[in-house]
This record gives structure tokens, C-alpha cells and sequence, in this order.
């Protein structure tokens, strides 16, 4: 099933969702395998965004696996595009918002905003944490149409 606008409106609200939305089979995979490949690597998930695209410093830990540390460079919040989107309708748009520190509603959609302009229409939402791929970097969901 791909999840239409409308779908989406009705199973996200105050910043949850009422389901656990699907992928498709292909980027199932795609998310396993990326997943598999960066528990090498890297000491969690999170440390993996935070290093690859927050621009934080990276060390290696006792088990040789790379960890983030903060330095006057490194970004506190982030929006990207989800490599792994929902099984969407096409028009809807799948992104991530990062952040060190958990965010409020409003400073969730003012970041948005900022980011995709007001005049856009956005359901968000934080998964619940036994959902959470990366649940040791705060981030919510955000859907917007082109």
C-alpha cells in the first residue's frame, strides 16, 4: 500500500503516529544492509549522522569503532532527506529534522519552515522509541507535497 496525503493526516497527530508505517520491500533491504554496514563502523547510529552529515569530529573507541564528539563546527540540528522513505504516493516528500536536544512543536515547524518555506503543508511526527532505527539521536518524520 502506498500511503496517500490523506492517510497520513489521519493516522499522524500532535506528533505521533497511530500505525508503524511501512517501506517497501527494496528499501527494506537497502535499510538493512546500510544498518548492517555502519554497526561496523561506527558506535551507534546516531554518531553515524552526526559524523556524516552534522560535521562532528570523529574518534575511534576502544572497539575501534568511530564515535561523534561536538567541536565549534559541528551543526546541533539537521534536516535531510530520507534515504529510506515510507512507502509513499508520489508527490510526498519524506524527510528527517535531527537534533542533539529534543525539540518542541514549535520549534519543530519553525525549523521546518525555515527549511521547506511556510507556505508548504507538513505532518510530522516522533516515532515511539521501540520504532526508532536511531534512538540515540533525537529526529522526527516530516511530510510535505510538491
Amino acid at each position: 500500500m502506498k500511503y496517500s496525503w490523506k492517510f497520513l493526516k489521519e493516522h499522524i497527530k500532535n506528533g505521533r503516529a497511530d500505525i508503524v508505517f511501512e517501506r517497501s520491500n527494496e528499501v527494506k533491504l537497502a535499510h538493512q544492509k546500510q544498518r548492517d554496514n555502519s554497526k561496523n563502523d561506527y558506535n551507534n547510529p546516531g554518531d553515524y549522522i552526526k559524523i556524516k552529515y552534522m560535521k562532528w569530529r570523529s574518534f575511534k573507541n576502544a572497539n575501534n569503532k568511530l564515535f561523534a564528539v561536538s567541536d565549534s563546527n559541528s551543526e546541533n540540528k539537521i534536516i535531510l532527506k530520507n534515504a529510506f522513505p515510507y512507502n509513499l504516493r508520489k508527490g510526498i516528500q519524506h524527510y528527517n529534522l535531527f537534533s542533539v536536544i529534543p525539540l518542541n512543536e514549535n520549534e519543530i515547524i519553525n525549523y521546518i519552515n525555515q527549511y521547506i518555506g511556510k507556505k508548504k503543508e507538513i505532518i510530522w511526527f516522533v516515532n515511539y522509541p521501540i520504532h526508532q532505527s536511531i534512538p540515540d539521536l533525537w529526529h522526527c518524520h516530516f511530510f510535505y507535497k510538491i
